[in-house]
């Protein structure tokens, strides 16, 4: 009996040392550091580059935590793409898919990334969190799509976000873009994140993109965001929301609401600042709960279907239009 117990103690430490291991590697060379692709949580110590991350991509499918801080991401050229079409591949950046679609529920991100490719994580639907370095600062085209994200914190550093980042993220609660220089919400950023409810924004936030936040389904309340900067809202950016309040006075500088920006939206009152010179066609279109509406001073013309469908009945215009 002892025997079978210390045979069965061996074989469970061999179980244990092939499903989490450290592994401290040399740009291109994780291949041949790994005995067996099975291994469940990876450590790696040392540089990688892309043929590393495709390595993984393609090779370790039971992957499920992988924890990266202690890496170097080195640049490289490869003859042929290894993600995508892409053969440049930058120092500093998780490249293009390199998790798309992966197991994966942990992820120790490097403390010097700077980048993270277009759909490096889209499809980690077991990926809940995820810390993003003070050193981020491009979120590549659908970085985190259809992930399982549950919130998201954007660090100061980030001067640009890719169409789609974020979006169709069904389990996404709460996201806060802290960008310390201008940037613009990207179009489709949080397109159809249905149980977004909260969003907060810096100053430094210029623009809400196109379809950035359409579809958002528990976004009802834009009252805590920083938006005393934001100079233009996209085509649709909340069409389809539940967003019952988007408060325009905290953005005095803003001078463009986009065709179809809030149609269908819960939004219950629009009350524009003075520098807002454009109003695109059907910006409030069938919003149902829409009963009070007041133009900018600087309007020139009342755009076709502006208020279609919605309850407005006393409308306040600026003299002339």
């Amino acid at each position: 009996m002892k025997k079978i117990l210390l045979a069965l103690s061996l074989l469970a430490s061999c179980v244990i040392s092939v499903s989490a291991i450290t592994i401290d590697t040399t740009p291109g060379n994780l291949k041949d550091a790994i005995d067996d692709n099975d291994v469940k949580e990876l450590t790696i110590t040392g540089s990688i580059d892309a043929r590393d991350f495709a390595f993984i991509a393609r090779n370790l499918k039971e992957l499920t935590a992988i924890d990266l801080s202690r890496a170097t991401i080195v640049g490289t050229h490869t003859a042929t793409p290894l993600f995508f079409a892409v053969v440049e591949h930058e120092d500093g950046a998780i490249p293009e898919g390199a998790f798309m679609d992966m197991k994966l529920s942990q992820v120790t991100l490097p403390a010097s990334l700077t980048a993270i490719g277009r759909a490096a994580f889209a499809g980690c639907a077991q990926l809940k969190n995820i810390t993003l370095p003070a050193t981020v600062k491009r979120i590549g085209d659908y970085a985190f799509s259809s992930s399982g994200l549950e919130k998201i914190e954007m660090p100061e550093a980030l001067e640009s976000m890719g169409v789609g980042a974020f979006a169709r993220c069904k389990d996404l609660t709460t996201a806060t873009i802290n960008a310390g220089t201008s940037i613009d919400i990207a179009k489709d950023a949080f397109m159809d994140c249905s149980e977004l409810t909260i969003v907060h924004i810096g100053s430094a936030v210029s623009k809400i993109g196109d379809g950035a936040f359409a579809g958002c389904t528990s976004l009802t309340n834009f009252l805590e965001l920083g938006i005393n900067n934001v100079k233009e809202i996209g085509v649709g950016a909340f069409a389809g929301s539940a967003l019952q309040y988007y408060h325009f006075e905290k953005s005095p500088v803003l001078s463009a609401i986009n065709d179809w920006a809030f149609a269908g939206s819960q939004l219950q009152e629009a009350k524009l600042p003075a520098f807002v010179s454009h109003l695109g066609k059907g910006a409030f279109y069938y919003a149902p709960q829409l009963s009070s509406f007041v133009a900018s001073s600087r309007l020139d013309t009342i755009a076709p279907y502006l208020l279609a469908g919605t309850v407005v009945q006393g409308i306040l215009l600026p003299k002339g239009v």
